[in-house]
């Protein structure tokens, strides 16, 4: 793994939000810390960066968004108090706990984020057009392109 998060992180952020019933074993499956940890990389890949390439501090941050993650897809994958599991052993959190919880976390990943000046998505040019597109007053539906030849093509042709 990427980050320096383990199951003991998870699980003291776990206890914060009162949710303690979960084993390191389940921690360390491939749908939690690691999935979440590979979430991250990708992150900071789309961001331009690596997780070796970070100061302590931003590494810090990092780490608070692989733990969250890790929490609200625990929080998230717990049963309701109404539903009985044998496949794992979870406590039972109520529908209100659980979008309480995932908000909670969801704003420190956000601020996690913002800290590290990164973005969600992978920053692109920015298009837009105005009306003096054509400022000689030609048909601004009738786009011209140019091939390797430089021939004008019309769309409209």
């Amino acid at each position: 793994m990427e980050s320096n998060v383990d199951a003991d992180d998870v699980l003291n952020r776990l206890r914060t939000l009162k949710v303690t019933d979960v084993t390191e074993d389940l921690i360390d499956s491939n749908p939690y810390l690691p999935t979440c940890d590979a979430h991250m990389v990708l992150l900071a890949s789309k961001n331009n960066t690596t997780y070796s390439s970070l100061t302590a501090a931003q590494k810090l941050m990092a780490d608070v968004i692989v733990t969250n993650l890790c929490c609200i897809k625990i929080v998230m994958s717990a049963p309701l108090p109404s539903l009985e599991t044998a496949v794992m052993k979870m406590k039972p959190i109520s529908e209100e706990s659980k979008v309480k919880y995932k908000k909670e976390l969801k704003d420190e990943i956000d601020d996690a984020i913002s800290a590290l000046e990164w973005t969600y998505e992978t920053p692109y040019g920015a298009y837009y057009t105005s009306d003096d597109y054509f400022p000689d007053g030609e048909d601004l539906r009738n786009l011209l392109f140019t091939d390797e030849d430089e021939t004008t093509v019309s769309v409209w042709s």
